[in-house]
């Protein structure tokens, strides 16, 4: 929990998760309570389930139903292939991709990791291992790259001051 965020008490931790069954995003229902996405899963996760197994199990089966939801949004499925593209074909850098895209590094670096991965898994005849395969070699290589370069940049700093 974040030092500016607020602690729920019990009535509220079981308010937000009528509101998340209700059809409100975790994150909305988070700003209400003015905590965060995590800091209220983990409220579900951990002290939901003490207080009431019913509704803890209803708010886990929900969780679990929206988590591939998002790789089955036609823009969400787009961003997640032209980062592909973006990444693979035209051998642009994260960074790139992402302010190409106007999206959050993170977010493009998940769609590379993980959605491409579970793309590969529902929609097989679009995405490819051999896609999935290629993307973690090139993710490979950059780390390795960024740790080099890292390396050689604070022994170059350590040496010329």
């Amino acid at each position: 929990m974040k030092a500016d965020e607020r602690k729920l008490d019990e009535i509220d931790i079981k308010k937000a998760a009528i509101l998340y069954l209700d059809g409100n995003s975790l994150r909305s229902v988070a700003k209400i309570y003015n905590v965060s996405h995590v800091t209220l899963l983990t409220y579900f996760n951990t002290v939901l389930s003490s207080i009431s197994p019913l509704l803890a199990s209803e708010v886990r089966a929900a969780l679990d139903d929206n988590a591939p939801m998002s790789i089955k949004k036609p823009e969400v499925v787009d961003r997640i292939l032209k980062s592909y593209h973006m990444f693979v074909n035209n051998r642009l850098s994260i960074t790139e991709i992402s302010n190409s895209l106007g999206v959050s590094f993170f977010t493009t670096y998940r769609d590379l990791e993980r959605r491409l991965y579970l793309l590969y898994e529902a929609f097989p005849e679009f995405v490819t291992k051999e896609m999935v395969d290629r993307v973690k070699l090139l993710m490979k290589t950059h780390r390795l790259n960024n740790l080099i370069n890292n390396n050689v940049e604070n022994t170059d700093n350590k040496y010329t001051k």
